[in-house]
Parts: structure tokens; sequence; C-alpha cells
């Protein structure tokens, strides 16, 4: 009886020990980052008011591109620059907001694969976000100029140049175009 005491006691001090360490460690990486709400759909709750923001979801950026969210309950998506204000374009689901943000999502799949050296798969996302966005955005945007170059990359990579051209000249004809 005496040692089935002793065993709970060093079970529940293993455990005390454990749960200190850990709160303990976490406690400097919680510290790193601060919440800032920078859009909200309630009053007083951040800087920007948006009503149509609702179980927001599919957040995509470029380099240079305001960030697109997804309204998935009430069938937007928004854009919104890295300070949370709204830019003036916006899109409804009819106009295939979710297959944008699926694009977009789909193309930066790709460019991780391509830095992982995974051409074949990188190419299959690289390529289906691409055509998702090209025939409902502007042939020049940012996202489409840089699904253009990893193809190019990919492609050669693969050593499909007739593909590889095809996309270097769409990345040319585009880039003068601006």
């Amino acid at each position: 009886m005496c040692a089935l005491i002793n065993m709970q006691i060093y079970k529940t001090a293993v455990a005390a020990c454990v749960g200190l360490a850990v709160l303990i460690v976490s406690t400097p990486a919680q510290a790193q980052y601060r919440l800032k709400p920078l859009v909200s759909n309630q009053v007083h709750q951040a800087p920007t008011i948006d009503p149509l923001l609702a179980n927001a979801w599919g957040l995509a950026r470029g380099a240079t591109a305001p960030w697109w969210i997804s309204d998935n309950d009430t069938g937007w998506s928004t854009l919104y620059t890295a300070a949370g204000k709204q830019v003036s374009l916006r899109f409804t689901e009819t106009l295939g907001a979710a297959n944008v943000n699926t694009g977009i999502a789909q193309i930066k799949l790709g460019r991780t694969l391509l830095r992982e050296q995974h051409l074949q798969e990188a190419e299959e996302h690289t390529l289906a976000g691409y055509d998702n966005l090209n025939h409902q955005t502007d042939p020049g945007t940012s996202f489409l100029q840089a699904a253009r170059k990893d193809l190019v990359a990919e492609y050669e990579g693969l050593r499909m140049l007739q593909q590889s051209q095809r996309f270097q000249a769409e990345l040319t004809a585009h880039s003068s175009s601006r």
C-alpha cells in the first residue's frame, strides 16, 4: 500500500514538473506575437468595419498584392491592404471569388513545391492556379506574372522547352504592357 501511494506521489510530481516546464517554455513564445485586429464586421472591434466580412477564410497575398479574403457567409471576396484598409475592388461568388482564392492558393502551393524541387507537382498546382486566375482577372496581375515565372522554371526543370517558351513569351508580353 505504501509503495502504491509513493508511486502516485511520484506520478503527480512528474506531471506537475512537466506542466510547469511547458508553461515556462511556452510563455516567451507567446510573448513574441501581439494580436492587432485590423478589420471586423462589428463596431468598435477594429479600425476598419466591413459588414460583409463574415466567416472569413482563404487568406492569400502576393509580394506586392493586397490581402484577398473570402467572406464565406456573405459570398464576397474582399481585398485589403496590410494596414487593414479595404481596396475598392470586390468580387462576388458569382464572379468566381472562391476560384480566385483557390487559384492564388494553388499558385502559392506550386511555388513551395518548386522550391523543394518537386517539379511535376509544382507544375500541376501552378498551372491549375494560373488557369483559374487567367480567366477571371487582368492578365497582368502580379499573381499571374508570378505563376508564369514559376511555370517557366518548372517546365525548364522538366525539360519541356516548348511550354517554357510559351510562358516566357506571356511573361514578357504582360511585363511590357504595364
